[in-house]
């Protein structure tokens, strides 16, 4: 029987929450829907705001147009009414016609203060926190974004607190959602502070890996568990780790399995052969129905060679501010990430959807104190046929 939680849980930890709904005030937009306004009265542009939608790094701006003219103008004088504005982005994000005369154009404005998507704010909707293995992607005009780690995620960006902070965020909302049963962590990291706060923590799997000769062993290693499971998966009737966990939950004829994450920080801090770069690339593709996923960044991405071989055997892909064309390419195939605010701004992208989204956020004491908390009382947290109650006081405050 797998242990269920009841009573508080260790999200509860996590006490940094945000506001529901809106993230910019209803008095803000409408005061930016006026000055809109005025600016297309200015430029003799024919667009008025009909609706908007406000978001916490951009709001969207419904615009009534009144022909193609119109639209044409905003798009060429889109840099002239960003200024005018006193903003840093503004575009046209859809378009839509009903029949000859009615057009209805929706742009996209970055707010002038960009607000930050607390980790708890994911841990407050059902859905993620009844899904197995979701992880938060962020927060975007309409709705929270989360993808499933059935899928390898691929994180790319020229600042580095951007894309290791949300590494942080995707390990701790595991660790405060998955028992060391369901998950298994494999942690790469070649700075001598990486994942520092995650030694002791009951799902890693060993000692963080430092240096590139481990790094070629824990992908032998990973190879090895991979195999042993197709056999597992042969031997039970069943082709993958999803239809065999199935099997055993329902029948309880046998154990399930527990996912495997490897979370490599900077891929680029490793130079690795072409030897290496293929074996990299195999694991990844044969781990993924066997129930062995890959979370791998870099903030290296025009000197490293692995980059590219990443990002062609891995289809869901993190894009943070990058400077130029080529480092956005070579995260998405798209020039998308130039045009990203910084701050957590991000760009998600799989084979059939593109979202631009505000990246969750956990501070560095948020995190400290989770992961404190687990190491002092993980036998207590994940006892199993016991429920999960916190009476105890959490580990003091530096701040």
């Amino acid at each position: 029987m797998m242990m269920s939680y009841e009573g508080q849980e260790l999200i509860d930890l996590l006490d940094e929450g945000a506001a529901y709904g809106v993230y910019v005030s209803d008095e803000q937009l409408k005061s930016n829907a006026d000055a809109l306004n005025k600016v297309f009265k200015d430029m003799e542009i024919g667009a008025k705001v009909m609706k908007f939608v406000g978001g916490p790094a951009f709001s969207e701006y419904r615009l009534s147009v009144k022909d193609i003219a119109s639209i044409e103008k905003i798009e060429a004088f889109g840099e002239e009414i960003r200024e005018k504005m006193g903003v840093r982005s503004f575009r046209i994000v859809r378009e839509r016609r009903f029949g000859l005369r009615m057009r209805e154009v929706t742009v996209e404005m970055a707010n002038s203060q960009l607000t930050e998507v607390k980790l708890k704010d994911f841990f407050t909707d059902f859905r993620f926190r009844l899904s197995s293995m979701m992880i938060p992607l962020g927060a975007g005009t309409h709705r929270r974004y989360s993808a499933d780690l059935g899928d390898n995620i691929f994180v790319g960006g020229d600042i580095y607190t951007e894309v290791n902070g949300y590494i942080d965020a995707v390990i701790l909302s595991l660790l405060c959602t998955q028992t060391p049963r369901d998950l298994n962590l494999i942690l790469i990291g070649s700075s001598s502070k990486s994942f520092e706060e995650l030694e002791g923590i009951p799902h890693v799997d060993g000692s963080v890996v430092r240096d590139v000769s481990d790094l070629r062993g824990v992908l032998r290693d990973i190879d090895r568990k991979i195999n042993d499971r197709y056999e597992l998966f042969y031997g039970n009737n069943t082709r993958s780790f999803v239809e065999y966990n199935r099997e055993a939950r329902f029948t309880r004829r046998s154990e399930r399995l527990p996912r495997i994450v490897c979370v490599i920080s900077d891929i680029g801090d490793y130079i690795l052969d072409e030897e290496d770069r293929k074996k990299l690339c195999r694991v990844i593709l044969r781990g993924k129905n066997a129930g062995v996923n890959f979370l791998i960044a870099t903030t290296d991405l025009l000197e490293s060679d692995i980059a590219q071989d990443i990002k062609d055997v891995i289809d869901a892909r993190v894009a943070f501010q990058v400077i130029g064309e080529q480092e956005s390419r070579t995260i998405l195939d798209l020039d998308l990430a130039t045009g990203l605010l910084g701050e957590g701004d991000l760009i998600y992208s799989t084979p059939t959807d593109t979202e631009k989204v505000q990246s969750p956020r956990v501070s560095a004491e948020e995190y400290r104190r989770v992961t404190e908390y687990i190491r002092q009382n993980q036998s207590e947290l994940y006892a199993e046929r016991r429920p999960i109650r916190h009476s105890r006081e959490l580990p003091d405050s530096d701040e």
